[in-house]
């Protein structure tokens, strides 16, 4: 594999990482709400290319994500996260976008009640 071939794999993996995080329903939308010049985006996933370092940590950061984890899919990368959560994480990579907004839909809706008993464990 030469050069160009592996710097278009990366770039293809980057993309691929930053639409599955993306939830909004289009590049020119996700553009918009980021503040990245919607033209380059299109160019950059058209090519495979990797972005810019500056518009990997916008979109890091617009994505609530690490560049770390954009640029390489590690998710060790991401101290903040415990390894039960890691652990989830990588078997949610397996899911479809239909899975994951079930998934995403039961966490919002638990987050917003009190599940807990007199006993204080949980009856769930």
């Amino acid at each position: 594999m030469n050069m160009a071939e592996t710097d278009n794999n990366k770039g293809f993996e980057y993309w691929k990482r930053v639409d599955g995080l993306n939830r909004l329903d289009s590049v020119k939308e996700l553009a918009i709400q980021s503040g990245l010049d919607y033209v380059r985006i299109v160019n950059q996933r058209s090519d495979c290319r990797l972005p810019k370092c500056e518009d990997v940590l916008i979109m890091a950061q617009y994505l609530g994500v690490s560049m770390e984890y954009l640029l390489t899919g590690e998710l060790e990368q991401m101290p903040a996260l415990s390894p039960r959560v890691q652990a989830l994480a990588l078997k949610m990579e397996e899911l479809t976008d239909v899975q994951l907004d079930v998934i995403e839909a039961a966490i919002e809706a638990s987050m917003k009640k009190d599940f807990s008993n007199s006993t204080g464990r949980n009856t769930i």
